[in-house]
């Protein structure tokens, strides 16, 4: 059981991996970082500018290169460099790089640091798209489905728990990330993620990502959302 972005398992299912995504979790949530300074005019800002990222076959690699060639620009005109979210915001610090695109609260901390400004949220890039989602071992859906209703629906719980109470959802984070509260609120504030449980919802995301993933290489085989999720725990578990 893991959760994970929507995108890693689509080659880990093509090279052999025996897992489904049985949840949604989240949609959204990430912006492109520029210095404070900056003169962010649009996507073609990007042109011949260094961007870090996420590495190839992410969830920020599809949604970046989707969006610049969405905007006529081609991917190989922007230095798109792959790194985790502790090193992208330290190599934008050090102006190593023009711009990031990362998972909030990396852009939250960028701004209340004064180390970067968002200038455009993921959501307008690619309009709902997933982002993160809950991946379980065929075996154990195979072996034991009613554990994975049982985790189906504290998740879904979990999910409303956010929605209702943020303050609290925000304590727990902090404690989690070693963040402060009012840097997770702050977050949550100005990121446009939602949180979402239901996979039914991902199912043109997904197929879309497996289309993405083959046309780039990433993939022998043009999967499908037959492929990659389970729904069908999740309807038994939210119809009881």
């Amino acid at each position: 059981i893991a959760y994970v972005g929507a995108t890693p398992p689509i080659p880990a299912i093509d090279q052999g991996l025996d897992a489904k995504i049985v949840a949604a979790a989240q949609t959204q949530g990430s912006d492109i970082v520029v210095w404070p300074e900056s003169n962010y005019t649009g996507p073609s800002f990007l042109i011949g500018k260094k961007i870090g990222t996420f590495p190839p076959g992410s969830i920020q690699d599809m949604v970046l290169k989707k969006w610049l060639q969405d905007n006529g620009i081609d991917i190989s005109k922007v230095d798109i460099k792959a790194m985790g979210p502790g090193d992208a915001s330290i190599a934008l610090t050090a102006k190593q790089v023009d711009a990031v695109f990362l998972p909030h609260p990396s852009p939250a901390v960028l701004e209340i640091e004064g180390n970067g400004k968002s200038v455009v949220k993921s959501g307008e890039m690619w309009p709902g798209h997933a982002c993160c989602v809950l991946l379980v071992s065929g075996k154990l859906i195979r072996e034991n489905p009613e554990l994975v209703k049982e985790i189906i629906n504290i998740h879904v719980k979990a999910t409303e728990y956010i929605e209702e109470n943020p303050e609290e959802a925000a304590e727990i984070a902090s404690r989690k990330l070693g963040l402060s509260k009012e840097t997770i609120l702050y977050s949550m504030e100005n990121s446009d993620t939602t949180y979402i449980h239901n996979p039914n919802d991902i199912i043109v995301y997904m197929e879309a990502y497996a289309k993405e993933h083959y046309d780039l290489g990433y993939t022998k085989k043009l999967l499908t959302a037959k492929d990659l999720i389970d729904t069908k725990l999740y309807d038994e578990t939210v119809k009881k």
